[in-house]
């Protein structure tokens, strides 16, 4: 009796390190999509584009923009 409590207790340990991984690689996707769009943004003001038009393009916030402009 004793190894299949052992053996429940393993599943569910395995099963809360798989949700502990996934949520880590969902935390990097999103870090990474985040970092994508500042790099595009970065890019949108290099080429001389508005604030607003950048705005609108990739639906950032104009203080977001005006902070990676000041970054830049």
């Amino acid at each position: 009796m004793q190894e299949i409590s052992q053996l429940d207790n393993t599943e569910e340990v395995i099963k809360l390190l798989n949700s502990w991984e996934e949520r880590g690689v969902r935390k990097e996707i999103e870090q990474g999509i985040v970092k994508g769009k500042e790099a595009v943004i970065i890019k949108m003001l290099a080429e001389g584009l508005s604030v607003e038009l950048i705005a609108k393009v990739t639906e950032a916030e104009k203080d977001e923009i005006e902070k990676l402009r000041e970054m830049n």
